[in-house]
């Protein structure tokens, strides 16, 4: 598809949106990797409760799929992709505070800072206009 200035709709994106897709990508990234650990564990015999770790590993797979859609509609310079990557990202603010207060203050710290730095990036992402 090409805009009326002859580029790419990918050239038309903005830092902001880049690095919003980048991030989300990344989020992703990490909950696929996640599956597969969770999938090794069942195959390996590492889990007393089999359905349950199929289960978790299937929900994080839903929420994989979730972050690489937002992923690609932001990298597609998809304005209304904005809404939903804040949302997301907000929810993942007390999702970090607990792991840091659980026990694993390394991965909440992180997982703060991917949020912070994916809802700062999103907001900086021009709104939608309304089509009339």
């Amino acid at each position: 598809m090409i805009t009326s200035q002859g580029t790419s709709p990918i050239e038309d994106l903005s830092q902001a949106g880049r690095a919003a897709a980048l991030l989300m990508a990344a989020q992703a990234l990490v909950l696929l990797a996640l599956v597969v650990v969770s999938l090794v564990q069942v195959v390996s015999g590492g889990t007393d409760d089999v359905a349950q770790a199929l289960t978790e590993a299937a929900l994080v797979l839903v929420f994989a799929a979730g972050a690489a859609v937002l992923a690609l509609a932001l990298y597609r310079g998809k304005a209304p992709a904005r809404t939903p990557t804040l949302v997301w990202n907000a929810l993942l603010v007390p999702v970090g505070f607990s792991l840091m207060g659980g026990g694993a203050p390394a991965v909440g710290l992180a997982v703060l800072l991917v949020a912070a730095a994916t809802i700062i990036a999103a907001l900086l992402i021009p709104r939608a206009e309304p089509e009339d």
